[in-house]
């Protein structure tokens, strides 16, 4: 039983969770509300604190292009992690539409880009998330998010599914703080 263990964990793996808007880049795209016949335009940050209401009707479509800058320190984790041979994803909440653009994003920037899923809502990223892991043997896995809510709920996830859980918080001002860390006694035997 133990060999059984030990051959497990040598072949397990951590897999590293990144969402793209606000974590890895700045963008420009906007949800558009209309709401009482008035047009709000919402960013990214505007549009995670809003609250629907009564006949709000929503468009998602500028988020099917991508033109943003980079926010370095979290790009360069991910780029170093690529470099290294580790197993990197991205989960967006942006439409599918925009997976396209999120690659020319990525490859115009000189990097690889990572699979992608892209969910079109956050609700769709616990059930992208169990779909990659199920492709392979992970031990742990690492998200590097923007959003306490999308950490929670994808922290859930990962646990659900037997899995140590890492997570860091990506600030509106792009400083990194780690907001879970696995107990690093968990790893050895």
């Amino acid at each position: 039983k133990l060999y059984k263990i030990i051959h497990e964990m040598m072949n397990s793996r951590v897999l590293n969770v990144y969402d793209f808007d606000d974590t890895l880049a700045h963008t420009d795209s906007i949800v558009k509300l209309k709401r009482s016949g008035q047009d709000i335009s919402l960013d990214s940050h505007q549009f995670a604190d809003y609250a629907w209401q009564q006949g709000d009707e929503l468009d998602f479509s500028d988020f099917e292009r991508v033109n943003g800058k980079i926010i370095s320190n979290p790009m360069f984790h991910l780029n170093k992690l690529q470099k290294k041979g580790e197993e990197v994803i991205i989960i967006t909440a942006r439409p599918p539409e925009a997976i396209r653009d999120l690659k020319e994003f990525f490859h115009s920037n000189g990097m690889q880009a990572p699979t992608i899923y892209a969910t079109a809502g956050s609700s769709g990223k616990p059930q992208a998330l169990i779909k990659h892991l199920s492709k392979g043997n992970y031990h742990r896995v690492v998200l590097w998010e923007d959003s306490i809510e999308n950490i929670e709920m994808l922290k859930t996830t990962t646990e659900n599914q037997g899995l140590q859980f890492d997570a860091i918080l990506i600030e509106p001002d792009t400083t990194m703080r780690k907001v879970y860390e696995t107990n690093k006694k968990d790893d050895t035997l």
